[in-house]
């Protein structure tokens, strides 16, 4: 299967996602698709404004942003439920598109809600939002002001029971990660000094693994942010690790493969 209008503009960036309508696909020209694992044939095609490079799917929806600035929320049938805008000030009108404005990372979808964070310039750089009705819960982050100013993000949310965790990119050599109140935004703690991150962070039981472009390794208590280990690969990372038996796998840009083994165990 080829991307949607060819060339450059056809690339794939998101990682194909099973879900249980098929294989879940998106193209930078701005189609999305689910297709039959089986055999490659398109099932929904949803087309979408702007350029896509990340996706989604869970909880009866299909969710991806654009290089608008713009979440767009599918339901599975493929009528659009809602687009939520990450910039007050009209970014997300067709033809306004700017690169500090791309949304890179995909939503997180869980328990009714979505965790969304934008680029760099949006008004509403991390936000909540309702998943029926696309409303905004609560948001963070804004460039017009500097104490809550972060730099946009790469790395897509996770979402746990009680909190929602956010990495930004700000330069690759400086971010950090966030824990802000499943219930009201309020900030409940934050990592910083390791590098900014494009990789995920990924929550498993009560800890929280995080590998920045730096190439540092970090492991967390998820409830209050405290640093339980380190450790630094002589390696820019991009990736987003998986974590299996207390081993983290993570890709790096040499092309080296790390396993790392933790101890910690479910």
């Amino acid at each position: 299967v080829e991307g949607d209008g060819g060339g450059s503009s056809a690339r794939l960036y998101g990682a194909p996602l099973i879900t249980d309508q098929g294989l879940l696909v998106a193209g930078a020209q701005g189609v999305v698709r689910i297709l039959d694992p089986a055999n490659g044939q398109t099932l929904k095609r949803y087309e979408a404004d702007g350029k896509v490079r990340n996706h989604s799917a869970g909880e009866g929806v299909v969710a991806y942003g654009n290089s608008l600035g713009e979440l767009v929320v599918h339901e599975a049938g493929g009528k659009v439920r809602f687009r939520f805008c990450h910039n007050d000030a009209g970014a997300c009108a067709p033809g306004m598109s700017y690169s500090g404005d791309w949304m890179y990372a995909a939503p997180a979808i869980r328990s009714g809600r979505i965790a969304t964070c934008g680029g760099y310039y949006s008004v509403h750089q991390f936000a909540l939002l309702d998943a029926a009705s696309g409303r905004m819960l609560w948001s963070y982050g804004s460039q017009s002001d500097p104490d809550r100013y972060y730099g946009g993000c790469k790395a897509s949310p996770a979402i746990t029971d009680k909190l929602v965790l956010f990495a930004d990119t700000a330069y690759q050599t400086d971010g950090r990660l966030m824990a802000h109140s499943l219930s009201n935004g309020q900030r409940r703690w934050m990592i910083d000094g390791y590098g900014g991150s494009w990789g995920s962070p990924v929550v498993v039981g009560k800890t929280v693994v995080w590998v920045t472009c730096t190439g540092n390794v970090v492991i967390a208590a998820v409830d209050t942010g405290k640093v339980l280990a380190t450790m630094e690969l002589s390696d820019t990372i991009y990736a987003t690790p998986a974590v299996a038996d207390g081993v983290i796998y993570v890709g790096g840009d040499s092309g080296k493969l790390y396993a790392v083994d933790t101890g910690i165990r479910r």
